[in-house]
């Protein structure tokens, strides 16, 4: 197995730290702790040292690991972080735009020799795989073109440029220095392909290969290094995790629907509970008796229909009323009872005439009287009392009020929109909090 799979332990020459190696092929080897290059001999290489806390790994991927990629087991032996200035083609725009990207190469290698390549940016992850080109080319440098590695077609290139060496670990069968720099060109025909080249001093291409670049999920990587205790143990906080946020934002969700559900019940009750009554008193010929030397009273009384569910708090009554005669002030007096002759509410208004161009008789319409009540559920009876000027008794003929009742139901105002407005936030936090 590949745990065993150690040909020998180095000290790295700067810091002493440990370094295994585990290709036989590796010629150099570069400490993750503290950048230095050496050969395998143990000699420090004279050459720019890496920076290892500035190039720290992006994520769970680390030097040593183990993963089995369709039967075959593979060890993480190396990681170099590039960064890339490049052209990127816009479909939409029909033009190139110069574009920076940084990511890291991590390097596999199997018992059999055989090398895996995984990628890794601020996107994901991607599988890199040696192809073998029917057709090997890479661009002339005068044109955004190139021809398909296995059907010779002429393709687009999707990007093109130049990508730098910013740090390097582990073991490598060439001197691995920063600031090296490689070529590359790509297009994409159902997955992304690579050609990378690479130039002697002289410049004249030293070489090169050409890669196939397919995407995976961090969770198959998990899965494919989850025999690694590091691994596992993160792939179980991250399950322990999802299951955490599953849990609260299903707390979340119930608790959003609750208030909902509450709202939408005490706005429905609000909009049922509403009733009118409508009911005018004519008092044709009053009969007028004194009350003082100057005032003259009329009363009378009728029945009115209206049942008051017990759970109304209050009912609100509109007068209005007709008086056959101008510059009168005429004082009412509105008396409610119930069956037992109990009084309910007493209001106490008056009423200004006056006539108008256009009617002969002058109208007047008070303003909204409110009165509470704990639930009356039985029939009302309306007594009237109206009190006008001695002054004015041969001129009145007949007065006519109306009166129009409305029961207000509980009202529970801003609460209810509240509790609506709080519901949906909390069920859009609660399904959000299901999917991460």
């Amino acid at each position: 197995m590949l745990e065993g799979n150690k040909l020998k332990t180095i000290n790295c020459s700067a810091c002493g730290g440990d370094l295994e190696i585990k290709n036989q092929r590796t010629k150099f080897v570069t400490c993750q702790y503290c950048g230095t290059t050496s050969d395998i001999s143990g000699e420090v290489t004279d050459i720019k040292k890496g920076n290892p806390v500035r190039f720290k790994p992006r994520s769970f991927l680390k030097i040593g690991m183990i993963g089995e990629f369709n039967g075959i087991a593979y060890q993480i032996i190396g990681r170099t972080a590039w960064h890339n200035n490049y052209q990127e083609w816009d479909s939409e725009d029909r033009k190139y735009y110069t574009e920076k990207w940084d990511f890291d190469e991590w390097t596999l290698l199997s018992d059999e020799g055989t090398y895996k390549t995984i990628i890794e940016d601020k996107e994901g992850y991607k599988i890199a795989e040696t192809q073998i080109p029917k057709f090997p080319n890479i661009p002339d440098g005068h044109s955004n073109k190139m021809q398909h590695f296995q059907t010779n077609q002429e393709v687009l290139l999707q990007e093109y440029g130049t990508s730098y060496i910013r740090y390097f670990e582990g073991e490598s069968t060439y001197l691995t220095q920063i600031d090296d720099f490689s070529k590359f060109a790509q297009y994409s025909s159902g997955a992304s392909h690579i050609a990378e080249w690479r130039y002697f001093e002289n410049k004249e291409i030293k070489e090169v290969e050409f890669f196939k670049e397919t995407k995976i999920a961090k969770t198959k990587l998990l899965q494919i290094f989850g025999e690694n205790p590091d691994v596992k143990a993160i792939s179980n906080a991250i399950k322990v995790a999802k299951n955490e946020n599953k849990r609260t934002g299903t707390l979340i969700l119930a608790f959003g629907i609750l208030n909902l559900l509450v709202g939408i019940f005490f706005l429905s009750i609000e909009n049922s509970n509403v009733n009118t009554l409508h009911r005018v008193a004519t008092l044709t010929q009053p009969s007028w008796t004194t009350l003082n030397d100057s005032t003259l009273v009329s009363e009378g009384e009728f029945d009115v229909k209206l049942i008051v569910p017990k759970d109304i708090p209050t009912i609100s009554l509109f007068t209005s009323c007709n008086i056959p005669m101008d510059s009168l002030e005429l004082k009412s007096r509105i008396i409610l009872s119930n069956n037992q002759n109990d009084t309910v509410a007493v209001i106490d208004d008056y009423f200004y005439s006056y006539l108008s161009d256009t009617d002969s008789s002058a109208y007047n319409s008070t303003e909204l009287h409110d009165f509470s009540t704990t639930g009356i559920d039985e029939e009302l009876t309306i007594k009237m009392h109206f009190e006008i000027p001695t002054a004015f008794k041969e001129r009145s003929d007949g007065i006519s009020v109306s009166y129009l009742f409305e029961m207000i139901p509980k009202r529970y105002g801003s609460g209810v929109s509240f509790s609506i407005m709080l519901g949906i936030f909390l069920i859009i936090i609660g399904l959000v909090i299901r999917k991460r």
